[in-house]
């Protein structure tokens, strides 16, 4: 299994280079315009995907899954954060309870799966926040903070996502 969704897209390019014959559908990003949340496109989107995967007769279907609302608790270790339930014993994160809802289960944590290396002005710049020390810092809408080393003149965002996997056979 790969890190992260840029580790699945460069397989996909090498496995298509290689003529090796795909078995999986991986989704890379499902984004749903704030205009439009709420209308159940995001659950229409990821049962689409598993009817392509369906009628294509891969094996597996996957997904490196952005917990959507990580983003309030970024402090929270996202293996943590992942047992979270709300009241009705469903997955507390919208975007985890709609894969799991639509047959998916956990695979396990990536880690790194968006890594974003740069340096202290272009971090200030994209946060609008003033970074004068070493040390983390929560960022708008991180999942985790923000790492900063002001001797190396760098800011690291390591981005974990949840690999989840859906069966289709």
């Amino acid at each position: 299994m790969p890190e992260g969704w840029d580790k699945v897209f460069e397989k996909g390019i090498l496995d298509f280079q290689n003529n090796i014959q795909p078995n999986s559908l991986s989704a890379l990003s499902i984004v749903i315009h704030p205009e439009f949340r709420g209308k159940g496109l995001s659950e229409r989107m990821v049962n689409e995907m598993k009817s392509l995967a369906i009628k294509s007769k891969f094996k597996n279907m996957v997904a490196p899954v952005r917990p959507s609302l990580k983003s309030m608790y970024p402090l929270i270790p996202i293996e943590e954060y992942i047992k979270w339930k709300s009241i009705a014993g469903t997955p507390f994160d919208p975007w985890i309870r709609i894969h799991i809802k639509a047959g998916a289960s956990i695979i396990k944590v990536a880690e790194k799966s968006m890594v974003i290396p740069a340096s202290i002005k272009e971090w200030e710049e994209w946060t609008g926040m003033k970074l004068l020390s070493s040390g983390s810092y929560v960022i708008n809408e991180g999942l985790v903070p923000l790492e900063v080393d002001m001797s190396a003149n760098k800011g690291v965002y390591i981005e974990p996502n949840v690999w989840m996997r859906h069966y289709v056979d």
